[in-house]
């Protein structure tokens, strides 16, 4: 069925202070409007989703990009992911550990074209660069690149330079007996230090693009490489061909190291491809594969969230959603047919745990020419949207 498309970003699952909420939002806004103007020309997928991360790179409240959180050694190093459905050749490229990129998702879009285009001699194109080795390839196919200090701001010095003075004297005070803290678990949670950016793109083709890019943790080990570099942990994208039904994207956030070992973006997208509702394999996804998982260190804090988008084509339906297991998490959407973005703030309730509470929302859109956004279950009455209870399913609230 032939529709406008519809795009859902995120810049953060974690704990976003409300002072800053109107930045974060306004990011989210601006990145939809971009991806939507890109949507109506007809552009594909994987070129909206990359430009609308590009947005949230370069915005002054995101750890991705100018302006990511920095390394122990006070520079940044950035990754960044980007996957097409098999419908549109079932590609991922990434780029890890990556300095003097101002925008890794587009080398990782770069990466796309070249693996659909191949190399010459029958060589296999990469789909994972890291380091100083993805620099030298985007500098190949001349994309810029800027020098180191460009991309450290005075704000991000200035968190550097707090947590650097902390991790110092908690060096210098440790004695033999004592533990050292697990400063970066703490950080991943802070408001100062923000998180990753994601989007989930389905375009007028029917196909679909996910995409994430993240500076990483602060006090990160220069060369560490998070979940936005690698394959199904950051970012997910299937055809509804290959999924039976229903075609799924999705893009996660939280801490890196166990996004990766729980392979977060794929579980999830799969549960929702098998799930009656999008809400409910969602929850599955972050409770089940994410919570319940055996592969991350029971003694750490498991803090993720994930958006997703899937798309009946049989129906010409799309259902947005996003959960998390963090105290909020900033996001948006828009169709491409719609007047204006929705962004919001989503927090746990007063009784929800972070690291144990999952709280999930979904909103479902109508895919035709004159597409409409439906809230799912929203009463007749208008009346506000009630909660499911600390880790059950809710509409989306006021926007």
């Amino acid at each position: 069925m032939p529709h406008n498309g519809v795009i859902i970003v995120h810049v953060g699952a974690g704990y976003h202070s409300q002072s800053k909420v109107s930045e974060y939002r306004k990011a989210c806004s601006d990145a939809l409007l971009k991806a939507v103007q890109l949507l109506r020309a007809g552009v594909e997928a994987a070129a909206v989703a990359a430009e609308a991360i590009s947005v949230l790179e370069a915005a002054a409240c995101t750890n991705a990009g100018r302006g990511s959180n920095l390394t122990l050694d006070g520079t940044v190093e950035c990754d960044a992911g980007l996957m097409v459905d098999r419908g549109a050749g079932g590609r991922f490229a990434g780029v890890g550990a990556a300095p003097r990129l101002a925008h890794p998702v587009r080398v990782a879009l770069r990466m796309l074209e070249v693996q659909q285009r191949g190399l010459s001699l029958g060589r296999e194109p990469p789909n994972l660069l890291v380091g100083e080795g993805a620099v030298r390839w985007a500098e190949a196919q001349s994309l810029p690149v800027s020098p180191a200090s460009h991309l450290v701001t005075p704000e991000a010095q200035r968190r550097y330079d707090k947590y650097r003075r902390s991790l110092d004297e908690v060096d210098r005070e440790r004695t033999a007996d004592r533990k050292r803290p697990r400063l970066e678990a703490a950080d991943e949670t802070d408001s100062e230090l923000r998180d990753t950016v994601g989007a989930v793109v389905l375009d007028c083709s029917g196909h679909i693009a996910a995409a994430s890019s993240s500076g990483g943790i602060m006090l990160k080990h220069p060369g560490r490489v998070g979940q936005a570099a690698v394959f199904g942990c950051g970012c997910w994208a299937d055809a509804a061909a290959t999924t039976g039904r229903y075609g799924v994207g999705v893009s996660t956030s939280g801490t890196g190291e166990q996004l990766v070992m729980s392979c977060l973006a794929r579980r999830v997208a799969a549960e929702i491809s098998r799930s009656e509702h999008a809400i409910q394999g969602l929850q599955l996804g972050l409770k089940r594969g994410f919570l319940g998982s055996h592969y991350v260190p029971p003694s750490s804090q498991r803090l993720a969230g994930a958006i997703a988008l899937r798309h009946d084509p049989g129906l010409g339906a799309v259902d947005v959603s996003w959960g998390h297991c963090t105290a909020s998490f900033v996001l948006g959407y828009m169709a491409a047919n719609s007047d204006s973005p929705q962004t919001l703030c989503s927090r746990l309730p007063p009784e929800g745990t972070p690291g144990a509470t999952v709280l999930s929302q979904a909103v479902s859109i109508r895919c035709g020419p004159c597409a409409e956004h439906e809230p799912r279950d929203r009463p007749a009455s208008g009346a506000e949207w009630a909660a499911g209870g600390a880790d059950g399913e809710q509409g989306a609230p006021g926007l």
